[in-house]
C-alpha cells in the first residue's frame, strides 16, 4: 500500500468478526500499472496489526475479497520440521 502511487487514507474500520480494525483505503493512481486494480481496502486488527480482510476493485467490480481468520503463527514447529 505504501509503495503503490495513489491516495491512501486511514480511518476506523469498525469490527470484523468481533475484531476492532483500522481501515486503509488506497485509490490507485495508475490502475494500468497495477493489473487494472483501481481501489484496494485493507482492514488491520487494532490489537495485533495483522490483516483481517482485504478487498480489491477494478472499477466497481470486486476482484478479490479475502478474510484471514483463525491465524496461528506459533504452532510448535521446530528446525527439524525443515530438513532442507
Amino acid at each position: 500500500y505504501a509503495t503503490i502511487p495513489g491516495k491512501l487514507v486511514q480511518q476506523d474500520g469498525g469490527k470484523i468478526g468481533g475484531v476492532p480494525t483500522d481501515r486503509l483505503d488506497l485509490k490507485v493512481a495508475d490502475p494500468g500499472a497495477n493489473d487494472g486494480v483501481t481501489e484496494m481496502i485493507l482492514y488491520l486488527s487494532k490489537e495485533t496489526h495483522w490483516p483481517v480482510r482485504q478487498i480489491m476493485y477494478v472499477g466497481s467490480q470486486i476482484v478479490l475479497d479475502e478474510t484471514v481468520s483463525d491465524l496461528k503463527t506459533n504452532v510448535g514447529l521446530t528446525q527439524s520440521d525443515f530438513p532442507f
